[in-house]
């Protein structure tokens, strides 16, 4: 897919996906910057436009990389 420019990337608590909260919004290029991230995490994309990303794990291997990518589709109807 395409970059999304002002997603919001939540960190997801692995306990329950239903608290969330915003590190980080994606630039133009759909990249983006979270800091303070230790230890294996949930990460999950929002966007008004598009479907909510399902989590994606973050580990602390992944992150030192630079690898992960919350993938947007298009909301229904839209």
């Amino acid at each position: 897919g395409r970059p999304i420019d002002g997603a919001l990337v939540l960190m997801v608590d692995a306990g329950t996906a239903a608290r969330a909260h915003g590190v980080a919004r994606s630039s133009r290029d759909g990249r983006f910057r979270a800091r303070d991230l230790r230890g294996n995490r949930y990460l999950a994309a929002r966007h008004d436009d598009y479907a909510p990303s399902p989590p994606v794990l973050l580990t602390e291997e992944l992150a030192a990389k630079g690898e992960i990518e919350p993938l947007l589709k298009k909301a229904f109807g839209k």
